[in-house]
């Protein structure tokens, strides 16, 4: 009988791992995506305000 609960204990701590462990990785792969996507959208916004501000002197020139 007591083996019965052990072996139970056992099957149950493999199923909950066989589930755990490969949703930690598609978390870890999904947080990496977000991170590089927010990554690519600061630089996008970076150079849109910087061409914007190197851009804009030219524009100022020629509207005086």
């Amino acid at each position: 009988m007591l083996a019965g609960g052990i072996w139970e204990a056992l099957l149950t701590t493999a199923a909950g791992m066989a589930v755990a462990i490969p949703a930690t990785m598609a978390l870890s792969w999904l947080e990496s995506v977000c991170d590089r996507l927010a990554h690519d959208f600061e630089d996008l916004g970076t150079r849109v305000f910087l061409a914007r501000d190197t851009a804009a002197p030219q524009y100022r020139a020629a509207a005086e």
